[in-house]
This record gives C-alpha cells, sequence and structure tokens, in this order.
C-alpha cells in the first residue's frame, strides 16, 4: 500500500506542474478511494486502480478532489474521454451496470465538485 501511495504521490506532483487546476492531495485521494470502499467506482472490483478525471483534462476538467474518480485500468480506458451525457449512456450498457454504484457516484460528484458534471 505504501508503494502505491508513493506512486499517486509522484502522479499528483506531476499535475501540479501541468498547466491545469490541480489542488487535489494525496489526503484527498486516500479519502475518495475510502468513500468507494477501495474498489473501482464504475464496476465495483478491487484491483490496483488509477486516478479517472471524470471530467477528462482534455475537456477543461480539473484535477480536483471532486473530478478524480478511482478506477480500474479497462474502465479508465474504455470510459476514455467521454462527456456526461456519452457516460450515462456507456455506463447503463455495461454488464456490471449498477444503480447504486451510479447514485453513490453522483453524489460523490455533486458533494465535492465545482466541475460542471450533471450525471
Amino acid at each position: 500500500m505504501k508503494r502505491k501511495l508513493r506512486n499517486e504521490k509522484s502522479r499528483i506532483h506531476k499535475h501540479k506542474n501541468m498547466d491545469i487546476d490541480s489542488s487535489f492531495t494525496l489526503d484527498q485521494w486516500v479519502e475518495t478511494l475510502e468513500y468507494f470502499d477501495n474498489s473501482c467506482a464504475y464496476c465495483g472490483k478491487t484491483v490496483e486502480l488509477t486516478q479517472d478525471h471524470f471530467i477528462p483534462v482534455s475537456k477543461g476538467g480539473k484535477y480536483i478532489k471532486g473530478n478524480v474518480i478511482p478506477a480500474c485500468l479497462f474502465c479508465n480506458v474504455d470510459k476514455g474521454t467521454k462527456t456526461d451525457s456519452e457516460f450515462v449512456r456507456w455506463y447503463s450498457r455495461q454488464l456490471f451496470y449498477s444503480k447504486s454504484r451510479l447514485t453513490k457516484l453522483s453524489k460523490f460528484l455533486k458533494d465535492h465538485s465545482t466541475a460542471r458534471s450533471q450525471i
């Protein structure tokens, strides 16, 4: 676990050096992981998790607590740079679709985000 947190600390540092809004901290990442039960927010798997920008950086997403979601590599790559409406269509078609996970994700985004997500 310590090694994974070191890797995330390095990733956070990298984002702070990029030209994007980045106020996300390692403590916030740990809190986010705990909120989603250390599992992928989309499929629920408890595998190695990546940081998914719900609103992609390429579409104006910020590196803030309300926009960084734990996702397994498969979900992160498959979700790609989808917009909110594209995400809902994508997610509702997945075999792992879960209304309770979608509700939990929506609540997290609403409670922690200044982003414009509308799921």
